[in-house]
């Protein structure tokens, strides 16, 4: 589920249930609302399983995502008398 629809569905799914769950992260301006229990949890997880609740998630197609780029730098030559080193080595 992309982001901006996970905020959307959780919005309207907080909305309809009036609860949301302890463990689900949430947008400080709902920081305030009431903690599920047994009888409306049940209601709030089936609206967000509902894939119609995101119908009107107007979401921007930049936003949808979030996508990270991980880079390891190490020196390509590296020796230290005495360890093993996995890579190139020079005598």
């Amino acid at each position: 589920m992309k982001l901006c629809e996970f905020e959307c569905k959780l919005r309207a799914s907080v909305e309809g249930a009036g609860c949301a769950p302890w463990d689900y992260p949430l947008p400080g301006d709902l920081a305030k609302i009431a903690i599920c229990v047994e009888s409306n949890l049940t209601k709030f997880e089936g609206l967000m399983a509902d894939p119609r609740m995101s119908d009107d998630c107007d979401c921007a197609p930049n936003c949808e995502e979030v996508h990270f780029k991980a880079q390891v730098m190490a020196p390509y030559k590296y020796s230290v008398k005495g360890m093993f080193i996995l890579g190139s080595y020079d005598k």
